[in-house]
């Protein structure tokens, strides 16, 4: 079950969004929804989702300048982003791939290849949230890492000699 894990679908339409969120919440996920880009960021400052599925295509804000803002702002750029549109421009998808999205959905979506790359986008989360929590935590002791920088790998430091 995916009950604790939480999805924001952004698109200006409400179909696809009903789509995706009916197909979402049947495999048990958290779904919230914005029928913009502005709303989406109030929303994600607000609570922070595990991931967002952006459509890019959206008037105001686009999905390009939603992905920026977010990719710009300390509290969600770690957010992994699924791009989702109907254009099938594969310009506009390595320029929202190069711009942090993690991967592009394509409308009308496939449940199958929806549900693979939501699980994908979670794992690529969770290494993420895991990668941040060693590196707040600092080496363990007696790693490499906690040797210092003379000792050579699997080694410790020696203590600096002291005068006699």
């Amino acid at each position: 079950m995916n009950g604790t894990k939480s999805i924001l679908i952004v698109d200006d339409q409400r179909l696809p969004r009903l789509l995706l969120s009916t197909n979402l919440k049947e495999a048990g996920y958290i779904v919230w929804e914005a029928d913009s880009g502005k709303t989406a960021l109030k929303l994600l400052r607000e609570r922070p989702a595990d991931v967002v599925l952006l459509d890019l295509i959206m008037p105001e804000m686009d999905g390009f300048q939603v992905l920026k803002q977010m990719k710009n702002d300390n509290l969600l750029r770690n957010i992994p982003v699924l791009m989702v549109s109907a254009i099938e421009d594969m310009e506009s998808v390595e320029r929202c791939i190069k711009m942090g999205a993690v991967d592009h959905i394509s409308k009308p979506f496939d449940p199958v290849l929806l549900h693979a790359r939501v699980r994908s986008a979670l794992a690529i989360k969770r290494v993420h949230e895991k990668g941040e929590q060693q590196r707040l935590a600092g080496p363990a002791p007696g790693s490499p890492e906690s040797a210092g920088p003379e000792a050579a790998p699997g080694e410790t430091a020696a203590p600096e000699d002291e005068e006699q």
